[in-house]
């Protein structure tokens, strides 16, 4: 090893590597073996005057030599240190004894062998074990926070952590989670196994696990009525607390707590509104709702949720959603970002106007679990028992303020598309229907539906009971195609030629054109009320 010294320092067998030739080292090199920050002219000097000394194992133009045992100088006329240094160095080091010398050291010019080391090993202390350390106080991240609520299904995401209790203001129901609506795809039969893929119609099915698609198995019983049915599905934030149900929990209940619960219903447009209402223990319409468990069948999962009514989830590795044909417009008009929750009042009625006669009864609500294993987030769904739209007063044929639709997204649908049925058929008193005989002499009778409500329950009965003609039509190629079907109760009125006064009916025309801009690949071009 090479390296700078003060000579004061050194052992005696360091005096045989003095280096006398430091000279051909260059100011780099030097400058290597000392402390950073040396002045290479100020180290020159010290090394020339003998103030420092540069050592290296087997010197150039060494100051000493081995002779007989003892140190001597070597008598280089190369050494470039200072005569009187060199004097210095003689006068300390020369003619002493070396008596670390190993036995049959024959190179008098070159460092001794180091020292043989006289080591003994002391035997192995054995150090018993220390006595265990009592384990930690663990200080939970919920410290000092209050204990939490009972557990929900669902909560807005801004209420404090561990609280469960329902919001008083409007908020947005993405507060509460990731929302879809879905429809049943438009077929004329269930199919090999009766099932209908569900399409999204608007949201987001991020949180539909991949590798899996959602599709209805519906009964014949309400395979005309099933086409219009929208679905709302609502998967709950994520939000870490402890306060919403693990997949375990799900699977031992019959029915969960929730936070908010939405109603669907059809406005007089024929567009399809959905309502959220914050809901807890003591609001009038409660907050608890049956828990549906997802069963394996083969490699499915599925869950009865209605008669007639099953959802299943079938693997699908497409990657991709199914964009398939339903009864709604591919613009169903909902935003799910833009559905607004709002409280209810202590009598059970909301805040916002139109208040909903009975606006959880007309509509089926249930959570799906699923197996643990299986993957699958548990949601929340919620859709129609029937379609609806508002009436303009009860029929004599309705139970409900509600009835169903017809398909293709109601009669306002098709009514945008060219046809005139709501314009010329619908709402007309008998004097209307006495004033427009006589004025059209072409026509024969004129007539009406009750209302709204009315027509829309009516050309669905039409049209369910003729189904098989509808799909030979729309597989053939002919023009208009006129449907009859007599109804349970009246549905209107009807006004024949050189009769005195109008009579109530209980059947009814409708008559359909191909237009494949359409959903149903056809549109209702008009339809009327008319004698059996």
């Amino acid at each position: 090893m090479t390296k700078i010294a003060d000579p004061h320092s050194l052992a005696l067998h360091e005096a045989l590597m003095i280096e006398g030739g430091w000279d051909q080292y260059t100011d780099q090199e030097l400058a290597s073996y000392c402390s950073k920050g040396s002045n290479p002219a100020r180290l020159r000097d010290q090394l020339a005057s003998g103030e420092l000394v540069l050592l290296t194992e087997s010197p150039s133009v060494p100051i000493f030599k081995l002779a007989s045992g003892s140190l001597a100088p070597a008598g280089s006329a190369s050494i470039t240190i200072a005569e009187n240094a060199v004097s210095a160095f003689e006068t300390r080091f020369g003619a002493r004894a070396f008596p670390l010398r190993a036995a049959g050291y024959s190179h008098t010019d070159s460092l001794p062998p180091s020292p043989k080391l006289d080591y003994t090993p002391e035997p192995p202390v054995v150090d018993w074990p220390p006595e265990p350390l009592p384990p930690p106080v663990v200080i939970s991240e919920n410290f000092a926070l209050p204990p939490l609520g009972p557990k929900v299904f669902a909560k807005s995401c801004t209420r404090p952590s561990g609280d469960t209790s329902s919001n008083e203001g409007q908020e947005k129901a993405s507060n509460f989670g990731t929302l879809a609506v879905f429809a049943p795809a438009t077929i004329t039969s269930p199919g090999a196994n009766g099932l209908r893929p569900l399409s999204l119609l608007s949201g987001s099915a991020m949180r539909l696990t991949n590798g899996w698609a959602m599709a209805a198995r519906l009964g014949a019983s309400i395979l005309g009525t099933a086409a219009s049915t929208a679905l709302l599905a609502l998967w709950p934030s994520k939000l870490g607390d402890g306060t919403l149900y693990t997949k375990d929990e799900l699977l031992e209940m019959a029915e969960a707590a929730i936070r908010v619960r939405f109603h669907l219903h059809v406005d007089a447009t024929g567009s399809l509104r959905v309502a959220g209402y914050h809901v807890n223990d003591s609001t009038g319409y409660g907050d608890r709702v049956p828990v549906a468990h997802a069963q394996r069948v083969g490699e499915n999962f599925e869950a009865v949720v209605d008669d007639g009514f099953t959802l299943v989830w079938y693997p699908d590795e497409s990657g991709h959603r199914p964009v398939v044909s339903t009864e709604y417009p591919a613009d169903s008009g909902i935003d799910p970002y833009n559905i607004l929750v709002t409280p209810i009042q202590e009598d059970g009625q909301e805040h916002s106007p139109p208040g909903y006669q009975r606006p959880f009864e007309d509509q089926v609500e249930l959570i799906v679990s699923f197996p643990a294993d299986s993957g699958i987030e548990p949601l929340y769904l919620v859709f129609q028992k029937r379609a609806g739209v508002e009436g303009e007063g009860d029929s004599s044929n309705s139970e409900t303020t509600f009835s169903r639709i017809v398909p293709g997204g109601g009669l306002q649908t098709h009514e945008n598309a060219n046809g005139h049925l709501l314009h010329k058929h619908v709402g007309q008193s008998e004097q209307a229907l006495m004033k427009r005989l006589a004025a059209e002499t072409r026509i024969s009778g004129s007539s009406s539906f009750y209302n709204r409500a009315t027509a829309e329950n009516a050309v669905s009965q039409v049209l369910e009971a003729n189904q098989t003609k509808i799909t030979d039509w729309l597989e053939g190629s002919g023009g208009r195609l006129p449907l009859d079907h007599t109804l349970t109760d009246p549905a209107g009125l009807s006004v024949t030629r050189g009769s005195a006064n109008a009579v109530a009916v209980n059947s009814a025309r409708v008559i359909l054109v191909r237009d494949s801009s359409m959903p149903t690949g056809y549109k209702i071009l008009t339809g009327y009320p008319t004698k059996p």
